[in-house]
């Protein structure tokens, strides 16, 4: 029950971050999510 629950938060987090990341692209292609979303959640 646990890990289900974590599994969907994790796949609502990561729907929300693609749907964010094709609406507003970084400027500088990050390597991998976890580069990526601070940078966009702090835009320079």
């Amino acid at each position: 029950m646990s890990l289900n629950l974590n599994l969907n938060s994790l796949l609502l987090v990561v729907t929300i971050f693609v749907t964010l990341h094709g609406l507003i692209p970084p400027a500088p292609p990050a390597p991998n999510p976890v580069v990526a979303l601070p940078l966009m959640i702090c835009p320079r």
